[in-house]
């Protein structure tokens, strides 16, 4: 039997809380939050695949324990878990306030991505890591600091987390998304700078929704031109005879 599964007769009598009223640290963390979420959606679906979650900020629920201690003192922060970004295969991609594991059928995260800050990062790197191996047993961790280039990540083996080693460009692959990890330099929403994106097995840069939305303005302008210059060329013919 799962541990899931031998809490699902236990029963809630109070509200489960969405947020801890606790500030993102920057911007460009809310930004990196929003990119790489945004970037895993695509990277789903251009395989067709649509079985799946990404959530961002928001609680994870593991245990009614952990949900009671929660509501009893909800100032007291030890047990509040909410990723910064979190990945689950094989469950509906569905809108969710939380993510409550007995509720999912069990489903821990899959890939968790951590934001390192002046105030957490070390916290990242060390308790939340041990816990995320421990607790979640959640198969891949990464972790990287907003606006430079240190990325690490980290695959769970019966030991605990085993560091991912990177590839000739410094990249590392997550078989969690068969895609690879990698910063980039560049402008997102305005902002230029490093940013964590995402490429596939080829080393292509998979696009944001704006990105592919650009370049697909751009393939409809030079089918215009070419239609055009074609046209031109007809008519320049025309009037030679």
């Amino acid at each position: 039997m799962s541990q899931a599964t031998a809490w699902i007769d236990d029963s809630l009598d109070f509200e489960l809380c969405t947020g801890d009223g606790e500030p993102l640290d920057s911007e460009r963390h809310g930004l990196q939050m929003s990119i790489f979420a945004s970037l895993v959606r695509m990277g789903m679906r251009e395989r067709g695949k649509e079985d799946f979650y990404v959530g961002t900020d928001m609680f994870v629920y593991y245990s009614v324990q952990q949900a009671k201690a929660i509501a009893k003192d909800p100032k007291t922060r030890e047990h509040f878990k909410g990723p910064d970004v979190f990945f689950v295969d094989g469950v509906s991609g569905h809108q969710r306030d939380y993510w409550v594991v007995w509720e999912e059928d069990g489903h821990y995260p899959d890939l968790v991505l951590e934001l390192l800050s002046p105030s957490t990062g070390r916290y990242d790197q060390a308790g939340k890591k041990d816990f995320y191996a421990r607790t979640f047993r959640t198969p891949e961790y990464f972790h990287y600091r907003p606006g430079a280039a240190e990325l690490d990540g980290y695959s769970l083996r019966s030991s605990g987390y085993s560091r991912i080693r990177p590839d000739a460009s410094g990249r590392l692959w997550s078989r969690k998304l068969e895609l690879a990890l990698g910063v980039w330099e560049g402008v997102y929403e305005g902002r230029d700078g490093l940013w964590l994106r995402l490429f596939g097995e080829d080393g292509r840069l998979v696009q944001t929704p704006e990105e592919a939305m650009a370049l697909e303005r751009d393939r409809e302008r030079r089918r215009a031109d070419e239609a055009e210059a074609e046209a031109a060329r007809l008519r320049a013919l025309l009037g030679e005879r």
